[in-house]
């Protein structure tokens, strides 16, 4: 009778060690797919070719108000709306903003004949930054002619004779050419020609002229995506290309934290 408690109670004891087995081998399983999960909900457009590039402007400590202050942006439509959400010093009044009498800075092979206007007349890129010689040159390009019309020759061509004329005319000044900014996906639908693919494409060609000529890149669009890969709707302006004031704000906010060194 003993012998046969004995028996029973092993056989007991066998079963349920291999119960706990099978489970934790199931949790272990279930565990290792879920850490899987995560790598599938990164965005799209978080290329590492494009923050490693060593010509990327990694996180730093917070430049302050200061070093946005003292960067000059010469850039197309999507830089030249700043001034009328009065988001930089002086508002609608600024001189830190440099584009064509448009404001839309073409990405053309007439680029170096393309003239900034100034209070006090218009001039060539060449000659502006020969007299003004700022310490900061934020370029924002592509989103006019270039991401629609331009090949890579042509958009890497045009680009590079652009940063040639600002080394030649004042070699002193800090080079960053910023990503393209993104678009919302309504933009995308209704605008032949310009699509998030184009534009990621085009900030792709961005770090490889950076790295090409010496200068440093800036991947602020990382800053103004939502979780879709288009234009994050809280810094829409209402038209899909254009940032709100919101949308200026956290542009900035990536600038002082991703400054030049």
């Amino acid at each position: 009778m003993f012998k046969f408690k004995f028996n029973l109670t092993s056989r007991i004891i066998t079963s349920v060690i291999s119960i706990l087995i099978i489970a934790c081998a199931v949790s272990l399983a279930t565990f290792a797919l879920r850490g899987v999960r995560p790598e599938l909900k990164q965005p799209i457009a978080e290329k590492s070719d494009l923050v490693d590039s060593p010509s990327a402007l990694g996180e730093t400590m917070d430049y302050g108000q200061f070093y946005v202050d003292s960067m000059i942006f010469l850039g197309d439509t999507t830089i030249s709306d700043m001034r009328a959400k009065g988001v930089l010093a002086d508002g609608e009044e600024t001189i830190q903003i440099w584009s064509d009498t448009d404001g839309r800075l073409p990405l053309a092979s007439s680029i170096d004949k393309t003239e900034i206007a100034f209070l006090e007349g218009e001039m060539y890129i060449a000659d502006a930054v020969a007299q003004k010689n700022p310490q900061f040159l934020l370029i924002t390009v592509g989103i006019e002619n270039g991401v629609r019309y331009c090949t890579e020759e042509q958009f890497k061509e045009y680009y590079s004779k652009l940063i040639t004329i600002i080394k030649e005319s004042s070699p002193s000044t800090k080079i960053i050419l910023n990503s393209i900014f993104p678009v919302s996906k309504k933009y995308e639908k209704q605008t032949q020609g310009i699509s998030m693919d184009k534009i990621d494409t085009a900030n792709e060609w961005i770090v490889e002229i950076a790295e090409e000529q010496g200068v440093k890149y800036l991947h602020s669009v990382s800053a103004l995506k939502g979780s879709n890969g288009y234009l994050d709707p809280q810094y829409d302006s209402g038209d899909g290309l254009h940032l709100n004031a919101d949308g200026y704000n956290a542009f900035f906010a990536y600038i002082r934290t991703h400054g030049y060194k």
